[in-house]
């Protein structure tokens, strides 16, 4: 960033926020390093270099997939960082057309549509989270200022909680009590082809 030589910048990883929460370590708090990733993407939004990062592919629920309710893991909203970074472009994903047979069926997409696994999973194939691209309210960031006063905007449902029942994580049963913030992500892949063409 700081040689300011990039003019976008696109990443494709990403981990469901609540896991940097102390709370989901066993008492190490990991959330400086979401800090230190703020701070160089504020940088970059002051030089005028886009930032986009993948939202996900779970829906709303970013931690169904490594915690599935299937083990004693409840499924709260949560989204995926970095894309829910209010310097940072959330970019959802989508099925192309498409025709495909499977072990267990034939797919045959017809047109562009969000992404989700529902055409997999209405074969019969497991362990999949059909919902969709990412997205959702986050629980580090509070809303920020250009997404005051828009409507549809709303804080994550109160009384959220991340429950391991079986005690898989750290040995014993917990709950994790989420804050209520809000982000709101940009479910659109294309906004980084938009945003060159302009230029």
């Amino acid at each position: 960033m700081s040689d300011n030589v990039a003019d976008s910048l696109s990443v494709s990883w990403g981990q469901p926020e609540i896991d940097y929460l102390a709370a989901m370590n066993n008492g190490v708090d990991y959330t400086d390093e979401l800090a230190a990733f703020n701070q160089a993407f504020m940088e970059a939004a002051a030089q005028g270099i886009s930032m986009f990062a993948a939202a996900g592919d779970s829906g709303a629920y970013d931690t169904a997939r490594d915690f599935p309710p299937s083990d004693g893991f409840t499924t709260p909203l949560t989204v995926d960082f970095p894309a829910s970074d209010p310097y940072i472009t959330a970019a959802g994903g989508t099925t192309v057309p498409f025709s495909a047979n499977f072990q267990l069926g034939a797919v045959n997409i017809q047109k562009e549509r969000p992404w989700a696994w529902d055409y997999l999973q209405n074969l019969g194939y497991t362990g999949l989270f059909p919902i969709g691209t990412g997205g959702g309210v986050s629980v580090i960031w509070p809303r920020p200022w250009y997404q005051m006063g828009i409507s549809g905007m709303q804080n994550s449902a109160s009384g959220q909680a991340f429950t391991d029942s079986q005690g898989l994580l750290f040995g014993t049963p917990f709950t994790y009590q989420l804050t209520n913030f809000a982000v709101v992500t940009c479910p659109t892949c294309r906004w980084m082809r938009i945003l060159k063409q302009g230029t």
